[in-house]
């Protein structure tokens, strides 16, 4: 009877013990997914350039979420709108709405920007509107201008590095005839860094011309007449093609449709929106993998760098993806193309035999075996 109470004694102590133990972990635990911002969760602005239908905004989310939900951050967004409003009035409007509100709401731990208007917009006003926190950009196509800013005090982020020279000679490898590279473009500032980069490329590949056909110095009716014009040995790049001299704008989807319509030549593109669509391929940006890696640079800051510590990113894991439809249409082959395991080809025809090959060859090699072996037989029977 003694050893019973004893045991039954011992038994509740055990329990104690383990209860106490559960208790340490969760709070430790707790403790460690609250590492951010003590008692309440990190909270994040996301300044868009953009607005929520351009085609990247939700690919860069998703990969921005991808990071921070697990985190229990909060991520607001504001959205500048300036692909459809390019005048200093919506900047203005930004400006005062977006100050209205932060004097409303909590201070935020550190502030994101997407693509190049709203880098721009906190360089000229962070000192205002975010004196204290610290700043994460991605998706900026001006590269000069990311690279300026390593080393920068409350600043780093993750520069939109373009494929440019592999898309190029992607097109010189299917186009082996081209003697001009043409870019499309217009004169917003995502435009004017990746022109500058095809600018640079002249030196790199000085058998071939590389010119520009510009919205600066067309409408969007003069711009259709130049590409119906274009022939020969050229090569076609869309870059931006969303407002022309005008003013008028476009969205991407109607100005791509615009360029296809017009143009007898094979389009190829720098970034994954738009694929599957009409264009031929390239070796494209990941928007979402932009929005990954800038959130994990967010996380380094909230566990205790400083920014202006953390380089400047400046290595995107870009795919190549082609379009089967259209590469058939100008009959021209895959075979000219230098694809790796993670290349994408849209429409493919051959996907089956390309997934199975190994298996449909020792099938046939097995068949062929098999019936060789019953004709053996039946001429020795």
């Amino acid at each position: 009877m003694l050893f019973k109470l004893c045991w039954v004694e011992l038994v509740g102590k055990i329990k104690v013990l383990l209860l106490v133990w559960i208790l340490i972990f969760g709070l430790l635990w707790s403790d460690e997914e609250n590492t951010f911002a003590g008692s309440e969760p990190a909270r994040v602005l996301l300044i868009s350039s953009y607005h929520p239908g351009f085609p990247t905004f939700f690919q860069q989310v998703n990969g921005i979420k991808s990071v921070f939900t697990e985190k229990g951050i909060v991520l607001d967004v504001e959205f500048m709108d300036k692909k459809r409003f390019s005048d200093d009035t919506i900047e203005t409007l930004f400006l005062d709405l977006l100050s209205y509100k932060l004097n409303k709401t909590k201070p935020y731990n550190v502030i994101m920007t997407a693509d190049d208007d709203a880098l721009l917009f906190l360089l000229k006003h962070k000192a205002s509107l975010f004196p204290t926190q610290s700043a994460v950009f991605f998706g900026v196509n001006n590269i000069t201008k990311a690279r300026e800013l390593n080393g920068r005090q409350g600043i780093t982020g993750v520069i939109e590095a373009v494929s440019m020279k592999e898309t190029v000679q992607m097109m010189l490898d299917l186009l082996p005839k081209t003697k001009t590279v043409l870019a499309l473009v217009d004169k917003t500032p995502s435009s004017v860094g990746d022109l500058n980069t095809f600018r640079a490329l002249s030196n790199t590949y000085p058998q071939v011309i590389f010119r520009e056909l510009s919205l600066e110095d067309h409408s969007y009716t003069e711009f259709a007449d130049a590409l119906q014009k274009i022939e020969g040995e050229t090569a076609v790049l869309l870059l931006s093609a969303y407002v022309d001299k005008d003013g008028n704008r476009m969205q991407f989807n109607d100005s791509l449709q615009l360029i296809l319509n017009n143009l007898h030549k094979p389009l190829f593109h720098l970034w994954y929106h738009g694929m599957g669509e009409g264009m031929l391929g390239g070796k494209v940006i990941s928007h979402e993998q932009q929005g990954k890696t800038a959130a994990e640079l967010v996380l380094r800051i909230l566990a205790g760098e400083s920014a202006e510590s953390i380089n400047v990113v400046e290595v995107s894991p870009n795919i190549t993806i082609v379009d089967y439809n259209v590469l058939d249409k100008f009959g021209l082959s895959l075979r000219n193309i230098k694809l790796t395991h993670d290349s994408i080809i849209l429409n493919n025809p051959f996907s089956f035999y390309y997934q199975y090959k190994y298996q449909l060859w020792l099938g046939a090699l097995f068949f062929i075996s098999q019936t060789l072996l019953i004709l053996f037989l039946f001429n020795t029977i």
